[in-house]
């Protein structure tokens, strides 16, 4: 996808809408799911690793079968990566090639580098950000875009850009996000961060971590153990 692959929404933020994208999403309106966008994130990443044990149908997208497991079971926030171990503790998925992890932002261009390096070798990621009063929201990350002065936007879906009674029968979006470079304060002091324009209505927008998922096949656990060989 490139640039003109999107069409303008609100607050300048690109769109870019087919059936095939990966898009698990809350109903913003019925009880109990409010709080679950995480568990769409997990979703996401879970259907695009190939662990999801729920299938989809002619007329249920997989992401939005596996959300169905978590809105079953949850109806609060959480971290994205304990609802990742959640649902392969639960379904008994052998975890000896699936390779996941949390990281929390410590500097923007350093951590979107490492976003940037995940993303290229097929991982799943989600993002997390949050405003001045702390309140959160999770992201699913599918692209970065860059120029010759640094990174300017991400290209996520998200759980919440639509509101429906039935959330599979929503459109499924990549929205294209400008990002600006900012510093934020956390529980470990300042930040170099970055700040996703639009995000104001949610949180104040920043980045603060991010979750990344892989199915390790043949070749990546040979070179994983090839690494650790030469280490």
């Amino acid at each position: 996808l490139t640039i003109d692959d999107f069409v303008l929404d609100y607050d300048s933020t690109l769109k870019y809408t087919e059936d095939n994208i990966i898009d698990a999403e809350k109903s913003c309106m019925l009880d109990g799911d409010d709080s679950l966008c995480w568990a769409a994130a997990c979703s996401n990443m879970l259907t695009y690793a190939g662990i999801s044990v729920h299938e989809g149908t002619d007329n249920v997208h997989q992401e939005d079968a596996t959300m169905d497991y978590y809105v079953a079971r949850y109806n609060d926030g959480y971290v994205t990566v304990y609802g990742l171990i959640d649902y392969i503790e639960d379904n008994n998925i052998n975890t000896d090639n699936v390779d996941l992890g949390y990281v929390k932002f410590t500097n923007g261009k350093t951590n979107l580098d490492e976003i940037s390096g995940f993303l290229k070798d097929d991982y799943a990621v989600s993002l997390s950000i949050f405003g001045t009063a702390f309140v959160g929201h999770a992201l699913t990350c599918w692209g970065i875009t860059k120029n010759e002065d640094g990174y300017t936007g991400v290209v996520i879906t998200d759980s919440d850009d639509e509101e429906t009674e039935d959330p599979k029968t929503a459109p499924n979006s990549l929205r294209l996000v400008p990002l600006v470079p900012c510093e934020y304060v956390d529980s470990n002091g300042t930040v170099d961060g970055y700040r996703m324009v639009g995000y104001d209505n949610i949180s104040a927008g920043f980045i603060y971590a991010y979750d990344y998922l892989k199915l390790l096949g043949v070749e990546d656990t040979d070179d994983v153990e090839g690494d650790a060989a030469g280490a």
